[in-house]
């Protein structure tokens, strides 16, 4: 299936939003740029957020994406399926080597 891009920005011209979910089948990394720009424009916003880093291109690593969210304030939990919200930090998920994914929630 061929699926078209956009510049998040495209989407949001005014830049305005409370929450971002964020599930592009590895292409996560790709999209940082025009969401740090959302997110500088959104001190409350929230960011709920697929984690794999096994389909990443392998040129982004994982450590150097999730700094950015910390270098813009935000605090990381996972959500697990039972309910459960636990707090974790970029180290530990730099680290996730599970194939599965997980289930993020960001907010400062």
């Amino acid at each position: 299936m061929t699926v078209e891009k956009g510049i998040l920005t495209d989407y949001l011209p005014n830049l305005k939003a409370d929450v971002i979910k964020i599930d592009i089948d590895g292409s996560e990394p790709l999209i940082m740029d025009s969401l740090c720009e959302v997110i500088d424009h959104n001190p409350g916003i929230l960011i709920f957020m697929e984690y794999c880093p096994k389909i990443w291109p392998v040129s982004y690593e994982p450590m150097s994406v999730l700094r950015r969210f910390t270098d813009h304030g935000f605090r990381f939990h996972i959500l697990h399926d039972d309910g459960r919200i636990v707090e974790t930090n970029i180290a530990e998920l730099a680290a996730h080597s599970a194939v599965e994914h997980l289930d993020l929630l960001l907010f400062r």
